[in-house]
């Protein structure tokens, strides 16, 4: 019927009048430049202009299934004579006319294609572009992907369920995993980063472990939940500014608000419930001091070398969603860490060696709220005692000794018993303080020490403004495209090293780091004490990072490994910092100056620090730098750029120019004994 236009209250029809000349319409889009672009069943694309719609004819012609922007710019359109893509003059560049395209996901540098014939990927930085088949996902019929903010794309198909491509690896998901139907017909994400697929048989959501490694359940949307038609329409899904899913059905519209779900903010009520020795209940009388009161288990049990074979029951108690309860539990002095996330509530310990345990658990409800306190069990298991004639002599001389060894026992019992309460007393006063120290550390990594006192003192920490600071990011160039190519252990180790070696440069010069963002990082000079060579602090921070990086990568290139070249971007100017939220505290900034920042950063380059105009203006006396002129800056016009080449030579200790000499270290200690 053509396209349906609301002015103010009005419903208006536009169609083969206007210049539609195709009424069936199959998807919509607002172009970069605010057009409205149509692509229709039959003709291709279409563009509003001038009251009227326009053919973009050379483009691509055919059924037109979804079209969607990447971050520069462009917007791609797939249908089934292959992808095309319009750079803005819309004339475009078609890629692979001879597949039928479903699905589109731009990432980075990448764009993802799925289709009748399976995934495909087009390398942007490679001219002319192609598309090249990924043989780590088998060739399957693809309908519908998202990509979630760990990387991750997930991949609904045509009969075989829905696929998860992380890095080289890829998982499926079926029916036996509790899918509704293995034909998924849409792939949303909601604001909790939560997987949803619409299917044949209506609606489900997907719930994983944080590092979305695990599936933990499957809840199901059908005609009994209020789904007003079963049966999914392709791509016809969408995410609103409330947060909250729509999805499209052979009967119309339905909403899905995930916040509206029953939240419990009580932690569980977390208990052993038994302990059985080779899967059997038994008296533990001979091996404990008693039986505790209120849980029933054995207390001070310490068991022989060859009972060592012991099964631990618990139970999480939560009144909402009882059947989400989860569970995580180690045995300290067996388990390196805690066990994955698990909904078992039986766990059993074979063949223990001779030592000291404790067995600890935590449960979390379905609202994702997690014990605080582990629940513990405290054991021994003794070491064999084997006949010696040391044994045997000890054996004669205690019953020659009898009498007098009763009394001597008695007594040493009692003197026993009294030291042992008393060092119970001292250990556990020891590990209150101890606790108390490591919390008062664990503050003050996480916030400055400033923020950390005010939230301990007023239980909250107020937002302050900065008039004078200097933000830094940073990023690796090329990160999604070499990163994909790593497994996840490595990436993270590699990310670690450098973000260890930034850490270390903050610390030397004054820099506050506020967090990391994938391969981003960020700091800020001049809080949470004002500082007025905030922005000579930041420079020299940069440079430091560059000369780390060209370390670290000349170290790389010489055993072959591939290269991390870095980007850096500065820009001095007021802010807000202060920490937001109830529960996991972060101490985070905000303003225009920290956007500029991040806009000094992607137009700069591999290998440079790149400077705005007023940063330069601080700092112009003590840094040469290479004048880029005025750059257009999204959203924010033409702004001035340098390239910050290194200190000037009477200012420098190296012959780089990356290192403060004492004339700059002195100028330094001026400034801020100045302000």
């Amino acid at each position: 019927g053509g396209v349906a236009r609301f002015d103010g209250l009005v419903l208006r029809t536009l169609g083969a009048t206007e210049g539609l000349s195709d009424p069936f319409v199959r998807t919509l889009f607002i172009a970069p430049t605010g057009e409205l672009v149509v692509g229709t069943e039959h003709s291709g694309l279409f563009l509003w202009r001038n009251k009227r719609f326009e053919h973009i004819a050379p483009l691509i012609e055919g059924r037109v299934n979804t079209i969607v922007g990447d971050d520069e710019g462009r917007f791609w359109v797939g249908g089934e004579r292959g992808v095309a893509c319009d750079p803005g003059d819309h004339k475009g560049l078609a890629v692979g006319r001879s597949i039928s395209v479903h699905s589109i996901v731009p990432a980075g540098d990448s764009v993802w294609v799925g289709s009748d014939s399976g995934l495909f990927v087009i390398d942007t930085r490679r001219i002319p572009w192609d598309l090249a088949p990924v043989t780590t996902v088998p060739r399957m019929p693809i309908t519908s992907m998202a990509r979630d903010a760990l990387g991750i794309l997930w991949i609904g198909t045509h009969g075989n369920g829905l696929i998860k491509l992380q890095g080289n690896t890829f998982k499926g998901y079926s029916t036996a995993d509790k899918l509704s139907s293995p034909y998924v017909e849409q792939v949303l994400l909601d604001a909790y980063q939560n997987v949803w697929i619409g299917t044949r048989q209506g609606v489900d959501r997907l719930e994983f472990d944080p590092m979305q490694e695990e599936l933990l359940d499957v809840d199901h949307y059908g005609r009994d939940e209020g789904l007003i038609g079963i049966e999914t329409f392709r791509n016809a899904c969408y995410l609103d500014m409330d947060s909250a899913l729509w999805f499209g059905t052979v009967r119309g519209a339905t909403r899905i608000d995930p916040s509206r779900t029953e939240r419990d903010e009580n932690e569980p009520i977390t208990r052993i419930t038994g302990i059985q020795l080779f899967y059997q209940n038994v008296d533990w009388s001979a091996w404990s001091m008693g039986l505790d009161s209120l849980t029933g288990l054995p207390t001070g049990l310490v068991l022989p070398h060859d009972q060592n074979h012991l099964t631990f029951n618990f139970v999480g108690i939560s009144l909402a969603y009882p059947e989400k309860v989860r569970y995580q539990f180690m045995l300290e002095g067996h388990d390196p860490e805690m066990s994955p996330i698990t909904s078992t509530e039986r766990i059993t310990y074979s063949n223990l060696a001779p030592g000291d345990y404790v067995f600890r658990v935590i449960a979390r409800n379905a609202s994702g709220i997690w014990n605080q306190q582990a629940t513990e069990f405290r054991f021994t298991i003794k070491p064999p005692i084997y006949r010696t004639w040391p044994f045997l002599i000890g054996s004669a001389l205690t019953v020659l000794l009898g009498f007098w060894g009763y009394v001597q026992l008695r007594t040493r019992r009692l003197r026993r018993e009294s030291e042992r309460l008393e060092r119970m007393v001292t250990e556990r006063t020891q590990e209150l303080a101890e606790e108390k120290h490591r919390s008062e550390e664990l503050l003050l990594n996480i916030l400055p020490e400033e923020v950390a006192e005010e939230l301990k003192e007023n239980g909250r920490a107020a937002a302050h403004r900065f008039e004078h600071c200097t933000v830094l990011f940073s990023d690796f160039k090329g990160f999604t495209t070499f990163s994909s190519r790593m497994d996840s252990d490595t990436l993270v180790s590699e990310l670690h090293h450098y973000f260890g070696l930034f850490d270390a440069l903050c610390d030397a010069h004054g820099l506050e780091k506020i967090k990391t963002i994938g391969d981003a990082y960020m700091c800020a000079a001049g809080l949470p004490q004002p500082n007025r060579a905030h922005a000579l602090d930041a420079v020299l921070m940069a440079f430091g990072m560059i000369d780390a990086v060209e370390r670290s990568n000349a170290e790389r290139r010489a055993k072959g490994l591939q290269e991390w070249p870095i980007r850096i971007g500065l820009h001095s100017g007021p802010l807000v910092a202060g920490v937001v939220g109830t529960r996991k505290f972060a101490y985070d900034i905000w303003g225009d100056t920290v956007n500029l920042a991040s806009r000094m950063e992607s137009n700069g380059e591999a290998g440079m620090v790149n400077i705005s105009g007023p940063l330069y203006a601080q700092v112009m006396d003590l840094i040469e730098v290479q004048p880029r002129g005025p750059i257009k800056v999204k959203g924010k016009g033409e702004w001035q750029m340098y390239f910050a080449l290194r200190l000037k030579p009477q200012y420098s200790a190296d012959e780089q120019g990356r290192l403060p000499n004492q004339a700059l270290l002195d100028l330094r200690k001026g400034l801020i004994a100045a302000g």
